[in-house]
């Protein structure tokens, strides 16, 4: 009677041989899986951390600008509490500084690039774990676009205010300053521009600290410090903040 195949030497080899193949094509398929899913994962880290940083950036220019903002809104103040008479009154720093916020376009130096690679690849969102801090840090974009949107009503208003009062001639050296001073501030396109940079210079900042907490909240979910995100990103921070960070 003969043996069954399976009893027969050459079945058990073949069987070891398979087995081993078999094996083998699992180890590798499963090892590069999972190197697969840490390089995705790494990834989204680092998508993550990019963002973060960004908005950092946007968030330190708002600051100095709405800063600013707040302190032209105090000068703007008094120089009309003078109209038209006293404008002379004012000191030649503060003409000095009116005068060059009158001249000067107002503009965000804005980078989306961070924005855009996040928002914009669904395999950086595929691969993110903690789907809270996705729409966090998506949030924190959209807030960050909707002051820039505000800020550029507040430039829309600027521009128009410079074009109505003087038209395409830029003021002459042969004025004194209080002189065009007195003549922008008695435009009633200049007044409508006033009174929407008031309004701003109250609003802009108090939304740019909601923006820095929640994306401060995001540093938390993340894990990183500030110290490592000043470290990955000079360019953003530069030395007077690293140096702070590490004070703290």
């Amino acid at each position: 009677m003969k043996k069954p195949f399976w009893h027969h030497p050459w079945w058990g080899n073949m069987t070891a041989n398979f087995a081993g193949a078999f094996l083998g094509i699992v180890v590798t398929f499963g090892t590069t899986a999972l190197i697969d899913m840490h390089t995705r994962r790494n990834m989204a880290r680092k998508a993550e951390v990019i963002a973060i940083a960004h908005l950092d950036g946007d968030i330190m220019e708002m600051e100095a600008k709405f800063e600013e903002m707040r302190s032209l809104d105090s000068m703007y103040d008094r120089a009309v509490a003078l109209y038209p008479d006293r404008i002379d009154e004012l000191g030649s720093d503060t003409l000095t500084t009116l005068l060059s916020s009158i001249m000067q376009p107002y503009y965000f130096l804005s980078n989306r690039s961070a924005e855009n690679v996040f928002t914009g690849s669904m395999e950086t969102w595929r691969d993110f774990s903690d789907l809270n801090l996705l729409y966090s840090i998506n949030s924190c974009f959209s807030l960050k676009n909707t002051i820039e949107e505000f800020y550029r009503t507040v430039a829309e208003y600027h521009d128009a205010a410079f074009d109505k009062t003087f038209g395409q001639q830029v003021p002459g050296s042969k004025r004194s300053p209080a002189e065009i001073l007195r003549d922008y501030i008695g435009h009633p396109t200049t007044r409508n521009f006033l009174r929407v940079h008031k309004l701003y210079a109250i609003l802009l900042p108090q939304l740019t600290a909601m923006l820095k907490e929640e994306n401060d909240a995001n540093k938390g979910k993340t894990g990183i410090t500030d110290i490592e995100l000043h470290a990955l990103f000079p360019d953003i921070y530069g030395e007077d903040e690293e140096d702070e960070a590490y004070d703290g």
